[in-house]
């Protein structure tokens, strides 16, 4: 049995969570950016439901309403599936939309009709497991990317998340578009971090990047912010055409439904929910925390040895903030998750509970003084991509440049020439597309840079 376990724990590099024993049972989620835990309200940072719609009112009603109407089993061909899945191809502006109760039955035929598989080495939880034969690449790493490419046999699949769950960042995917396209590969976003939340129109990271892209197929999970469970994939007709999908509950496509209405309905969560991560983000930056490279409301808070992180997490959970526990060795981190449902001043209790355990256990960090970069997030006209953070984020973990079976790509931390030229490729194909206002930016960050 340790051989099995061994090679469960190797295949997941980049997302080792801490034990579920780290986190008391939630008795009750009433809402508003709360959970109860063992009888006790806490902040709720510890979800994916940023806009706060599982747990709203109507969502309930609408699960509520189609288990009445239909039962608690659903069945592949009920309307409420099939108005979900015209419902999402038109708000994600794909050809077709496929739902599916189990994530597995709409991505194991992709990973089996491809000959390779490049995958995003850190992206979302879901999708490597359903790919297999999949060679990582280092996140943003352009060079690797094309040189994996190149080696590839067609038909190639190229994976990428969207939003980094633990880090919060986003990938180019323009770039990454274009050396997909350029190699005749098909590549995958997950929006699973995305949807819901960013881009103009709440349809996630592709629209929020480049608009309208029919081509591109997308994957993501509906227990996001759409406050559902299943999973989706979306784009050209002929190809969704031939995925075959699981029954998905009649509660979790009316849900879902309904969260698609509200997102629409009501963009002014989407902005609250921006509001409010920045509030976390100033105040935990300004007490000394190292937040990242995060422009999302994907907040990490590094701590580095997993010991450590799981032993502040633990003691933050018992103090009132539910969070994620990334227990990553020597890359540790808690992951916060704002909802657009909390007040400024749930935030506030957030951030001192954070800083009075933070003393408590002698993990406060050193003053960082009284001048602080502005973070810009990915709101609607942003181009940002990530901010600027110290080092050891950027480091390459050693089994980044590993295949998850097999062979890989050597990571950036191999090669400083390739990951210079990375940066200058990325960052001039950036301003070219952006126009001046990055190269403003571009500017001042090497003014600070040289400081």
């Amino acid at each position: 049995m340790k051989d099995l376990i061994d090679k469960l724990k190797s295949g997941q590099p980049e997302r080792l969570i801490a034990p579920r024993s780290e986190v008391p049972a939630v008795d009750a989620m009433p809402g508003q950016g709360e959970v109860e835990l063992s009888g006790r309200r806490a902040v709720n940072f510890g979800t994916d439901d940023a806009l706060g719609l599982a747990t709203d009112s109507r969502v309930k009603e609408a699960a509520a309403a189609a288990i009445r109407r239909y039962g608690t089993q659903g069945h592949a061909t009920q309307l409420l599936t099939r108005d979900l899945e015209e419902r999402l191809a038109t708000f994600l502006g794909r050809e077709r939309v496929r739902v599916s109760g189990d994530p597995a039955a709409l991505l194991s035929p992709l990973g089996s009709a491809t000959a390779a598989v490049v995958s995003d080495a850190r992206h979302h939880v879901g999708l490597d497991r359903l790919l297999p034969r999949a060679t990582a690449h280092s996140r943003g790493d352009l060079l690797a990317l094309e040189a994996a490419l190149a080696e590839a046999a067609p038909p190639a699949l190229v994976v990428a998340a969207g939003v980094h769950p633990g880090e919060g960042d986003l990938s180019p995917l323009p770039r990454l578009l274009e050396l997909a396209t350029r190699s005749g590969a098909t590549l995958l976003v997950d929006e699973t971090r995305s949807l819901g939340v960013l881009g103009p129109t709440g349809a996630g990271v592709a629209e929020h990047l480049m608009g309208q892209e029919p081509g591109l197929l997308v994957a993501a999970s509906l227990s996001g912010a759409l406050g559902s469970r299943g999973a989706l994939i979306g784009g050209p007709r002929e190809l969704v055409d031939t995925l075959e999908a699981s029954t998905l509950s009649p509660a979790n496509a009316a849900a879902a439904l309904k969260a698609i209405e509200l997102i629409q309905a009501e963009p002014q969560r989407r902005a609250r929910l921006f509001d409010v991560t920045l509030r976390l983000l100033d105040g935990l930056r300004a007490r000394g925390f190292d937040v990242g490279p995060t422009v999302t409301p994907r907040v990490p808070l590094w701590v580095g040895d997993e010991v450590r992180a799981i032993r502040f997490g633990r003691a933050l959970i018992e103090n009132g903030v539910l969070c994620q526990i990334v227990a990553l060795p020597r890359r540790a981190r808690l992951v916060l998750t704002p909802q657009a449902t909390q007040s400024d001043a749930q935030i506030d209790q957030a951030l001192t509970i954070i800083e009075r355990t933070a003393r408590k256990l002698e993990m406060m960090p050193e003053p960082v003084g009284t001048e602080l970069v502005p973070i810009e997030l990915a709101r609607p006209g942003q181009s940002t991509f990530a901010s600027p953070c110290a080092n050891h984020w950027l480091a390459a973990p050693e089994s980044a440049g590993a295949a998850v079976e097999g062979g890989g790509v050597a990571a950036p931390g191999a090669d400083v020439a390739a990951r210079v030229f990375d940066a200058v490729e990325t960052l001039t194909w950036r301003a070219a597309a952006r126009g001046r206002q990055d190269l403003r930016r571009l500017g001042a960050l090497w003014q600070r840079m040289k400081r």
